[in-house]
């Protein structure tokens, strides 16, 4: 169910604007094929099968083109909607990834995306959505999208959906690059430091007994009080159901009402630590 619903974002975000782009087809089969490659929900089968024939010879032609597009519209128009607000994230992160595929935001896609949000309150109320939404009504406030907000906002809507695919090919999953919000140095000596995800550069355990070795009080959940949490690069597409994803939201739920709690990527952490 969260990859169709993801797909259906996708497909959302990738019409946006109208046109179809080579970049959005390639985009769009390199994810069916990592993401999608052992479900059978027909839409999928039927997009993958589609790419295919158009991919086959390597030129894509209008009416190809023209087919797909359509094929894209019925698979949205007929699709079950997202009921609950875990769905609806599903949903909206698929439309990023949509729209970022081609590595442009054009206006159309910026006020597509402000409708989205504003359709579903439940977003707005909490991250990533209530973060996304501030960014585009900053923009759209003088009624006017220069290029250097376009570009601010892309760089935002990567970094909070992990889209690498210019980059490095890549699809899915979650970026921390979105969540740091403060720079070196930081001081650990009788602070509190939770630690979530899974860490690249060892077990939680052993970061925790260097975080102790350091003076650091270990904290196994989140809280007001909370002085650090420290997230791991590793992450999942599944991040909304993970316990780390939970973490995330309630810090920054937590920081909105005022609390001090400072968010790490393990990069500044190792850093601050000296691995």
């Amino acid at each position: 169910m969260k990859t169709v619903l993801t797909l259906r974002g996708i497909l959302q975000g990738i019409v946006s604007d109208n046109e179809l782009q080579d970049s959005e087809i390639f985009y769009l089969k390199l994810w069916i094929d990592n993401e999608a490659k052992e479900i059978g929900d027909g839409d999928i089968l039927d997009l993958r099968d589609a790419i295919g024939d158009i991919l086959r010879d390597k030129v894509i032609t209008t009416e190809e083109y023209e087919d797909l597009t359509e094929l894209i519209n019925c698979i949205i128009e007929y699709s079950t909607p997202p009921a609950g607000v875990d769905q609806f994230t599903h949903d909206l992160m698929g439309f990023i990834s949509g729209i970022t595929a081609d590595n442009l935001l054009t206006d159309d896609e910026i006020f597509k995306l402000r409708n989205l949000l504003n359709a579903n309150p439940e977003l707005v109320e909490r991250w990533p959505g209530s973060a996304i939404h501030s960014r585009v009504e900053k923009i759209l406030e003088d009624g006017v999208i220069s290029s250097d907000e376009s570009n601010e906002l892309l760089t935002t809507l990567n970094d909070i959906s992990a889209q690498k695919f210019w980059e490095y090919g890549a699809v899915g999953g979650l970026t921390t690059a979105f969540l740091k919000n403060d720079e070196l140095p930081y001081s650990f000596k009788g602070r509190s430091v939770c630690f979530t995800g899974s860490f690249v550069s060892g077990t939680r355990r052993r970061h925790a007994t260097i975080a102790e070795s350091i003076g650091a009080l270990i904290s196994k959940s989140v809280t007001k009080n909370l002085d650090y949490l420290v997230i791991g690069n590793v992450a999942s597409r599944d991040w909304i159901q993970k316990s780390y994803g939970r973490k995330i939201e309630t810090v920054i739920k937590n920081r909105n009402e005022g609390a001090k709690t400072r968010i790490l990527t393990e990069k500044d952490w190792c850093l601050a630590v000296g691995l």
